[in-house]
């Protein structure tokens, strides 16, 4: 679940400086380079993250091996639980309806973890004479919309929680604090910064009106 909150906090970074852009677009044009580095930086650390977690690859522990691991280990699974007094109590709970609704999931979101590939092996991991000779080739014959990366961690982090659920009888957040927390952390960054070009401005406006007075 580690990788999953730090990518869901990647992301709703990227998605919350793409959402105040208008509304501190005068804060935000001042430090062009820091932002466009910022932007650059939140969006390949998401595609190679992403690419990562859906690896189909026996040696990553991504969601397709956990997918595999519990799999070949349903028998630890138990659709009971004991009490303190170590009486059986059944509980709503199947494996292979859990494995059945991932693999529905695995074939639903197919072609986008299809695409999330393709751009990483032209794009972000390797340079690709196709990406270099025409960039916007790949990415509209690859097509990855953010929704779609949502969607994904979503059910990246249903499944596990399912999984939780069925051995720990709990569940874990997909979130740092809340999920609202790298949205409002943003934004009071956005504010203070032009806060403070404002108060900076009216400072050197002061120091101006007073040469001029002098002069």
């Amino acid at each position: 679940m580690g990788h999953i909150r730090i990518t869901y906090a990647y992301l709703n970074t990227y998605k919350s400086l793409c959402d105040n852009g208008a509304k501190y677009r005068d804060a935000m044009n001042q430090m062009p380079l820091f932002f466009t580095m910022i932007y650059r930086s939140l969006a390949h650390t998401i595609m190679i993250d992403m690419c990562k977690l859906f690896e189909d690859d026996k040696q990553v522990l991504g969601i397709k091996k956990f997918y595999s691991i519990c799999e070949q280990n349903q028998k630890v699974f138990s659709n009971t639980r004991q009490d303190e007094n170590g009486e059986g109590t059944e509980i709503p709970y199947s494996i292979t309806n859990v494995l059945t609704l991932a693999e529905k999931d695995f074939v639903r979101n197919s072609k986008a973890i299809e695409n999330l590939k393709a751009q990483r092996d032209t794009i972000w991991a390797h340079s690709d004479k196709r990406f270099v000779l025409n960039p916007n080739k790949v990415e509209n014959d690859f097509p990855v919309a953010w929704d779609e990366i949502e969607q994904l961690l979503k059910f990246a982090s249903d499944f596990v929680n399912s999984i939780i659920m069925g051995l720990t009888n709990s569940i874990e957040s997909p979130f740092f604090n809340t999920p609202t927390a790298c949205s409002e952390n943003v934004e009071n960054l956005l504010s203070l910064l032009e806060s403070g070009i404002q108060t900076q401005e009216m400072a050197n406006g002061q120091v101006q009106m007073k040469s001029v007075c002098r002069a």
